[in-house]
């Protein structure tokens, strides 16, 4: 997570899956809470946006829950927000037991 930060601070997590492709930074920006939904990690306009935490999720704070924002969308013919549809079955959560942030 450091290498991420180093390039934007913004940067205040990681969400990954182990053994998915759901594998992405966390951004918080508490002065624009959307200001990632339609940019890439340099700020630029981008369609798939970055992760972002809600207003109300406190990054870097144990305990309690966090909101987690970002697009469903395809790298490598998968879905990958669409990694969390598989937790309907009990069979993929005894696969990938564990979303670490």
């Amino acid at each position: 997570m450091e290498t991420y930060q180093a390039y934007n601070p913004a940067v205040s997590g990681l969400i990954q899956i182990p053994g998915t492709v759901l594998n992405h930074p966390v951004m918080y920006t508490p002065e624009e809470e959307g200001y990632y939904l339609n940019r890439d990690l340099d700020g630029k306009n981008n369609s798939h946006g970055v992760p972002f935490f809600s207003l109300e999720s406190r990054p870097g704070e144990k305990g309690g829950n966090s909101i987690i924002y970002g697009h469903n969308i395809r790298i490598h013919e998968k879905d990958v927000f669409g990694e969390l549809n598989g937790y309907a079955e009990a069979e993929y959560y005894r696969q990938h037991p564990i979303i670490e942030l």
